[in-house]
């Protein structure tokens, strides 16, 4: 018996170890610690040149910056750009993996489902000749992404680089934040639009988290009520619990990309946090749930 339990331990530790260790480049080997594999950072790159030219007529890829390492930092835009002149337009920015080992490949399937449904009757199709865009950011973080590792090349955990303009807490220290909020910030600009709906793909637990993440502030009963339908949407599609952070993950958290984006932008911002080794399944239940949420914004 002790045999089969050092047996059994040891390989325990072994795959914990397999799980954290840098890949060197194997990425075909090596799972993230999201428990799905990663393909290399080039490929993604790859994949997206080519829905651009596939979609050509409504998918941009944006180059807005480059990380810690010096990697690319790449956003799909997807519009109609026939009507890039109207007067009102809503806008979606889904991101992915500003934890580097956390990868659920879920916002590059995404990408590729929003272009094909932008091209056949749907509320993806809806929503963009009303205007909308949606932005799409499948790898936040590519240091972190290519080396198996929560922290950009500098070290830093990205998602506690963002501060709130309230308390004047200090942030945006690193080239990926820098460079993300230049990005929305000069889109909108350019676009006029009102940001809608921010969602942000984290592992493991499964439940989706709403501001504030950190412990000295609620929302409104206004934010409460829509934040609350975006919730129950998730819940009804996933069966994975809402609520903030200490509800969800059990710690508060300050300098979050989803309360500096509810503060500063909008009424919806959430991280989703999908489930280990699973979440890249469940792409067609994703799709479902923004089809039902767009119709809300």
């Amino acid at each position: 018996m002790k045999a089969i339990y050092a047996t059994l331990l040891f390989g325990i530790l072994s795959s914990h170890v397999a799980c954290k260790k840098r890949d060197n480049g194997n990425y075909s080997k090596v799972h993230s610690e999201a428990g799905i594999s990663r393909p290399k950072f080039s490929s993604i790159h790859k994949d997206l040149v080519n829905l651009q030219k596939q979609y050509s007529s409504r998918v941009n890829l944006i180059t807005f910056g480059q990380s810690a390492g010096g990697k690319p930092l790449l956003a799909m835009k997807l519009s109609m750009k026939e009507n890039q002149g109207s007067p009102t337009k809503k806008a979606i920015v889904i991101t992915e993996a500003i934890h580097g080992n956390e990868y659920l490949n879920i916002t590059d399937q995404l990408a590729t489902e929003f272009a094909r449904k932008s091209g056949e009757m749907s509320p993806i199709r809806t929503f963009l000749q009303g205007g909308g865009i949606i932005y799409m950011v499948p790898v936040y973080n590519p240091d972190g992404f290519m080396n198996g590792v929560r922290e950009n090349a500098n070290g830093v955990d990205l998602n506690r680089d963002f501060g709130l303009p309230s308390t004047d807490t200090k942030s945006v220290t690193q080239p990926e934040t820098k460079a993300f909020l230049a990005l929305l910030n000069g889109e909108r600009h350019k676009e006029g639009f009102s940001l809608e709906l921010f969602m942000e793909y984290h592992c493991c637990i499964g439940g989706l988290i709403h501001p504030w993440t950190h412990a000295d502030k609620s929302p409104s009963r206004g934010e409460m009520k829509v934040l609350r339908e975006i919730g129950e949407i998730s819940k009804k599609t996933f069966g994975y619990p809402y609520g903030n952070a200490w509800d969800i993950v059990s710690y508060n958290a300050s300098g979050t990309s989803i309360d500096f984006i509810q503060e500063s932008f909008m009424r919806r911002a959430f991280s989703f946090e999908g489930k280990y080794a699973e979440e890249d399944k469940n792409i067609r239940k994703h799709a479902a749930m923004y089809d039902e949420i767009i119709p809300l914004l």
